[in-house]
């Protein structure tokens, strides 16, 4: 569990608990309030896949919390994360299924029946014994086999299961893997080594993909359909089983053993910086994933200014030499993680050529942002520093560009827009400081622009209402607006205009009759008393509030 997903259960416990509570700021303040909660009632609580014994401490931290009569169940695969823990355990192993159960299942999956037919009876119970009865195998192999009706292709299958060593599950997991096509696995493994630990949703990741000119419905559904990924039910996030996530970052270690520059996926942060340090990053990184904790930047006493006040208050060789290998690591360390703040240089970058998947959330980029790949589809960089993207930034094939909360005040300088050809997501999502957005005529591809939130803007410039190709529009929140385009005849196909809490907003424009494809229009919370005279609010519309 990451510490995003952390902060997002302990939001969906304080929820559940005090449905009034006011969004909190940091993990104590939120882990308070859920002690106070915990105290006041019964409660049955279910924590699944807890592998670290911080993240209770992160959530509840004793008995002493919690009503009497409260219960609470963990799973866990690390019994030591409860061994130190304050609280009266009862521990229960899960036994594997049944034999009968086991082929039960995999029918259901393999064949959509409950028995296998006389012709697969004798080849379904080989594989579910292959399988050790794990569900998780039996679900997989089911649905790998659920397409083929060729007795032979089955007993293929099983002769590959039979050449692998009985416990080594992800090995057997891999047969479905191999089985996929070139892209539907690249799209496989960006979800398990990248994507899985971002939680993110069907729809988000569907538009990267896109940018990437992958089919990505098509291969989504088909990861889907063989239960190597799920989409979560509750918030349409994508789910994986953590030994099918561990597959797939064993596939790409294995493109590697010793040199994490030549893999394809980089996902760990002691291993991404040793590749950024040692500059032995290469043309086969495909997507980093690098997001530091949520911290503000703030200059604390650097290690070197405080060796040098030791040595002018006790000056001798000792304090000397320290002061000296401090300066000379000052000078030389062009990045830099600290406890308060996250540094990375753009020449780390410059190596790294076929880059397509960027996340950096909440650090600091110092140099040339000419050395970030051209080849880049996707950045993500919340909590962006910047107040505005530099002239430099230019990577001409970005798809998608999330600076959700980020201090941006402009994006770039009105001349300085190549940038955003080829652009289909901006997402500025809590930029409070954003007061402008550029000229956006050169962005026809654009599909999705999210400004919900932006406090400051005022105004959406009129170039927008000649972006063709924009299917959402969210202006949510933005207070401070007072003015949409005049001219909206170019938004033919947009689908979704949200100005739901747009205060100042005391009017739509006169043609908003022209926007052919709007389904969705949200003007709750704006003083707007009445639509434009022209505009018939019965042809595709279905929802308007």
């Amino acid at each position: 569990m990451q510490s995003g997903g952390l902060i997002s259960l302990q939001d969906k416990i304080l929820s559940v608990l005090s449905p009034n509570w006011r969004p909190l700021d940091d993990f104590g303040s939120r882990k308070n309030a859920i002690k106070q909660a915990l105290g006041e009632m019964q409660v049955l609580l279910l924590l699944d896949d807890i592998d670290d014994a911080s993240q209770l401490d992160m959530l509840i931290s004793g008995r002493e919390w919690f009503h009497e009569g409260s219960r609470i169940i963990i799973t866990t695969r690390n019994k030591e994360a409860l061994s130190t823990r304050n609280y009266v355990i009862e521990h229960y192993e899960v036994p594997e299924l049944f034999f009968d159960d086991a082929l039960r299942l995999f029918s259901y999956c393999a064949l959509k029946k409950e028995k296998p037919t006389d012709e697969f009876l004798e080849l379904s119970k080989q594989i579910v014994s292959l399988a050790g009865n794990l569900p998780l195998a039996l679900e997989v192999f089911g649905s790998f086999l659920v397409d083929k009706r060729r007795k032979s292709e089955w007993e293929g299958t099983l002769q590959k299961l039979t050449e692998i060593r009985p416990d080594n599950l992800q090995d057997k997991l891999k047969i479905s893997y191999d089985g996929l096509d070139d892209e539907t696995k690249r799209i496989f493994l960006d979800v398990a080594c990248l994507f899985v630990k971002t939680h993110m949703t069907r729809k988000e990741a569907i538009e990267i993909w896109e940018g990437c000119g992958f089919k990505a419905e098509i291969g989504l559904r088909v990861l889907v359909s063989r239960s190597l990924i799920k989409i979560m039910k509750d918030d349409d996030t994508l789910w994986m089983h953590d030994q099918l996530r561990d597959m797939g970052r064993q596939i790409v270690r294995h493109q590697n053993a010793h040199d994490p520059g030549t893999r394809s996926r980089l996902w760990d942060r002691n291993e991404i910086m040793a590749v950024f340090k040692n500059g032995t990053g290469t043309r086969n990184i495909e997507g980093i994933v690098l997001d530091y904790p949520h911290k503000p930047f703030v200059m604390d006493p650097s290690s070197e200014r405080l060796s040098r006040r030791n040595f002018i208050r006790t000056p001798n060789l000792t304090s000397a030499i320290q002061c000296l290998q401090e300066m000379f690591r000052a000078f030389f360390d062009f990045g830099a993680e600290r406890e308060n703040e996250a540094v990375l240089c753009t020449e780390y970058f410059k190596p790294i050529i076929n880059l397509r998947l960027l996340q950096i959330n909440h650090a600091k980029l110092e140099g040339k942002f000419k050395f970030l790949p051209q080849s880049l589809k996707w950045l993500q960089w919340k909590e962006c520093p910047l107040t505005i993207l530099p002239s430099d930034f230019c990577p001409r094939d970005l798809a998608v560009l999330d600076l959700t909360y980020s201090k941006i005040e402009r994006l770039w300088k009105t001349n300085c827009n190549k940038a955003g050809e080829n652009l289909l997501i901006i997402n500025l999502r809590g930029c409070s400081n954003l007061a402008s957005i550029p000229d956006l005529s050169a962005s026809q591809s654009l599909k999705k622009l999210v400004l919900e939130r932006c406090t400051r803007l005022t105004q959406v410039p009129e170039s927008i209402g000649s972006l063709n190709a924009l299917v959402h529009l969210n202006l949510e929140w933005c207070t401070g607006l007072v003015g949409l385009p005049k001219d909206v005849s170019g938004l033919k196909n947009l689908e979704e205009l949200i100005l739901s809490g747009c205060v100042n907003l005391k009017e739509l424009p006169e043609d908003i009759d022209s926007m052919k494809s709007l389904k969705l229009l949200l003007l709750d919370g704006t003083p707007i008393k009445r639509l434009p005279k022209r505009y018939s609010t019965s042809r595709n519309l279905k929802s308007f509030i």
